[in-house]
């Protein structure tokens, strides 16, 4: 599986806080995702080609069915999505091709009115950068549309080889959303301008930190650590809170933070998910090979049972059945 030069460094070992368990349930929705997307492509196979496969192929059908499958169609609720540009993307200046792939899409309500927009980058590399993703109508913000089609995005991107997404955690909703969705900070200096922020707002008076935990954060931060934006999200919070209606400590310090640079590591669950799928694969190749080889003795009984001149060699037989083995497990 590809790795981009930023999974290689730091990023690589932070624990992405919404990322931590995934269960059948995932697995089986993966496994959707993959069947949906391959049956796009139209290549004929049980998996999805890679995006960044097709980019270094200049596969533009293939990757317009792929973004298609991926963003386009996607309903919940009243609400659905269409894309309206897919293309190579251009360098701004020179107007050549990045060998990237640009994508333009709009939400829409049930009665095909424009309630938001999103634009995204995927890169030869694996990444994905999410340069806009606006939701303009009170009745979609208030819904989990974003969330869900997030979500959606992400188990396409987990079957097609795309490894890790960026985007900019603007305006005070955003900073603090992106960070409960799993997304961390990708420049240290933003983690420790959060560690500051929290330390401002506890100072302000506002919150308290009864059993320490704001304090702790800021610690591990001057210490070295990592806390993950998530965490900061989350400090402070107790169960049952609703932002809108009973904010906390590190809801309130996201949102003051501003913009920061957020990264999601898509590589270790579509590790998971492939390593299952080759099992599962493995496991039905081995079944196709046992009956192969019941069918291979059976006839070999029955040629030799029956007195034929012209009946096979064992040798020519066995060669036979190794043949059709190596067919099933190429499958």
């Amino acid at each position: 599986m590809r790795t981009s030069k930023h999974l290689q460094g730091a990023h690589d070992q932070k624990s992405h806080g919404s990322w931590a368990a995934y269960g059948a349930e995932r697995q089986t929705a993966l496994q959707q995702r993959a069947g949906e997307i391959a049956a796009a492509q139209g290549f004929g196979e049980d998996e999805p080609r890679e995006i960044p496969d097709m980019l270094a192929d200049g596969d533009e059908d293939g990757i317009r069915a792929t973004v298609e499958a991926i963003y386009g169609g996607f309903s919940h609720g009243e609400f659905s999505t269409e894309v309206t540009i897919s293309q190579e993307h251009l360098d701004f200046s020179s107007g050549r091709g990045t060998g990237n792939w640009a994508v333009k899409g709009r939400v829409l309500d049930s009665q095909g009115q424009e309630v938001g927009i999103f634009e995204r980058v995927l890169r030869s590399d694996g990444t994905a950068y999410h340069s806009l993703f606006e939701l303009n109508d009170d009745r979609v913000q208030g819904t989990v549309f974003g969330t869900a089609f997030t979500r959606h995005v992400e188990n396409g991107y987990i079957v097609t080889g795309m490894d890790q997404i960026t985007l900019y955690a603007a305006l005070s909703q955003g900073a603090y959303v992106w960070a409960r969705m799993g997304f961390d900070f990708y420049h240290d200096g933003d983690r420790a301008a959060a560690a500051d922020m929290v330390e401002w707002v506890v100072n302000q008076g506002q919150y308290d930190d009864p059993d320490g935990a704001a304090a702790d954060l800021v610690e591990r931060v001057r210490n070295g650590e990592a806390p993950t934006a998530y965490e900061f999200s989350q400090v402070g919070r107790r169960s049952g809170q609703d932002p809108k209606t009973d904010p906390w400590l590190g809801y309130d310090a996201m949102r003051s933070l501003g913009g920061w640079k957020a990264v999601k590591d898509l590589s270790p669950v579509a590790a998971d998910y492939r390593r299952n799928a080759g099992i599962e694969k493995a496991n039905k190749v081995n079944v196709a090979v046992a009956k192969a080889f019941e069918d291979w003795i059976m006839y070999c009984e029955k040629t030799y049972r029956d007195f034929n001149p012209e009946r096979p060699t064992m040798q020519q037989l066995d060669d036979e059945f190794r043949i059709y083995a190596e067919r099933l497990v190429g499958l």
